[in-house]
């Protein structure tokens, strides 16, 4: 036998059709051998029901130990939209020898005409009971929203739910996964613990009143092992979320998103979200969150069509004789994924406005840091040899020994072009390589010749050294910084540090 039900409330469902199912059996002279059980799935499409795919596969791979389905009535089948997909699948059973048999109905389960037409009709209205059911409850839902309730989904870090009878009185507050028990109660949102709001507010701040990035706050959160409500570590998106969620200034949103009998999720123009404002406590004010949308919205790239993409690299040419990278981004050009998008490469758009370099242009500006990289490390080991002993050079690895124990690492970081809606620009740190007593990042200033300051990092501040470093970062980062001509005696500090390893 087959059986299914559609939500977790329908606490009987499933011990009502087992008893109908199996009345029937013993009515008919059959024993049932096994059963599948799809318990809370819609019966809409077929791709979250495991136990009829099952039921499905052992028909036709042959390892079926029955000669007929009993299923209680035809939407518990499936309530497809498409009465075919229905049909499919019953006739699919019936290809293999095994008859689908259903208990509760009416008509006869035989091969009929007016069997036929009775199956058929009763899959249209399983279907068109589904449709009409997500149209009235979309007009109630649409109602309780602009009445300021809650209409369910994750609740938002810093606010809770607050369960109000039907004379509006608070009952009680739902903890996370909980559901409201009486029907005719309604859900609104209240601000969440302190901690949570005093989250919620910090992170608007800095993202306001800086410029720090979604990274950076992510970064930060991270490393003051600051956790969501469900215990995660928070990532790039759920900050954005929380930066894009107008609960937080007191607004009711609902509708951004249709899911409509199962099908895949629509994204709705704003217009035609439903909408009830300053219906909740806010936790944001409203200056600072608009500020905050400001800047996101400033921070999402125009895309470049490609003529104002080789408008870019004839004005490159023209000004600085070359298309390197640098010279366009200086500009405020693309990078080098646009062109690769756009034209198959770098190289290949410059041929488009008749300049052809002897080389690609990706190799040629490779060479030149690789030759300035070079140049760097040998400055810096150069410095460092006044330290002690130094009794080993790898300059393919890039790091040195001093005093054969000592092991040194040097990496350069270039800076790269301004992100959308920063004022400056960022480093990215590539070295990782753990055995590394001292590493020392030199920050390149943005001509790339010239060195700006450098960060001498020992072991233990390796883990939470950033990725990428910005114009000002944490303090603890900071710390580590000094000017080009303390490179030595910082270097020096930290050797004679008894432990090094502090």
């Amino acid at each position: 036998m087959y059986l299914r039900m559609s939500t977790e409330s329908q606490r009987y469902s499933m011990e009502n059709q087992e008893a109908a199912i199996t009345a029937y059996a013993d009515v008919h002279g059959m024993s049932v051998c096994s059963a599948y059980r799809d318990e809370a799935k819609s019966g809409l499409r077929m791709e979250n029901r495991k136990a009829l795919k099952t039921l499905l596969q052992d028909v036709q791979g042959g390892r079926a130990r029955f000669k007929a389905i009993l299923v209680y009535d035809v939407s518990r089948w499936g309530r497809f939209q498409n009465t075919d997909q229905a049909a499919y699948y019953d006739y699919l059973c019936r290809m293999h020898g095994i008859e689908v048999i259903y208990v509760a109905e009416m008509f006869a389960n035989d091969d009929s005409p007016f069997a036929a037409i009775f199956k058929n009709l009763k899959r249209a209205m399983a279907g068109e009971y589904s449709r009409e059911l997500s149209v009235k409850c979309k007009a109630g839902q649409t109602r309780l929203v602009g009445l300021g309730y809650a209409m369910g989904g994750p609740v938002a870090f810093g606010t809770r739910r607050l369960v109000l009878d039907d004379q509006g009185q608070p009952r009680s507050i739902l903890r996370i996964g909980e559901r409201k028990a009486i029907q005719s109660d309604h859900v609104v949102l209240v601000p969440g613990p302190p901690e949570e709001v005093a989250v919620v507010r910090r992170v608007f701040k800095l993202f306001t009143g800086s410029d720090c990035s979604i990274s950076d706050i992510v970064r930060r959160l991270r490393l003051e092992q600051i956790k969501d409500h469900h215990g995660y570590e928070f990532s790039r998106a759920t900050i954005r979320r929380m930066l894009t969620n107008e609960a937080y200034i007191g607004n009711n949103v609902w509708g951004r998103r249709t899911l409509y009998l199962g099908n895949p999720a629509v994204h709705n123009p704003p217009d035609t979200w439903i909408r009830k404002d300053g219906c909740y406590e806010p936790i944001v004010a409203q200056s600072m969150f608009f500020k905050a949308q400001k800047r996101l919205s400033e921070n999402v790239p125009r895309m470049r069509s490609r003529e104002e993409l080789l408008n870019d690299l004839r004005s490159a040419v023209t000004e600085n004789g070359d298309t390197s990278i640098q010279a366009l981004v200086s500009r405020g050009g693309a990078g080098r994924d646009s062109y690769r998008r756009h034209f198959g490469s770098l190289t290949a758009a410059c041929r488009l406005i008749g300049f052809c370099p002897d080389r690609s242009v990706g190799a040629s500006e490779g060479d030149k840091t690789r030759r300035e990289t070079k140049r760097i490390f040998e400055h810096v080991a150069d410095r460092l040899r006044s330290t002690g002993n130094v009794t080993y050079v790898n300059r393919k690895e890039q790091y040195l020994v001093i005093d054969d124990f000592w092991q040194i690492g040097v990496v350069v970081a270039y800076e790269r072009a301004p992100a959308f809606g920063r004022q400056s620009g960022r480093w990215r740190v590539n070295e990782r390589n753990p055995l590394l007593d001292i590493l020392i990042v030199v920050r390149m200033n943005a001509d790339r010749t010239s060195i700006k300051d450098f960060f001498a990092v020992p072991r233990p501040g390796r883990a939470g050294f950033p990725v990428w470093l910005q114009q000002r970062n944490e303090p603890h980062v900071d710390a580590l910084r000094a000017e080009p001509i303390e490179l030595v005696e910082r270097v020096s500090e930290l050797l004679t540090r008894k432990p090094l390893y502090f």
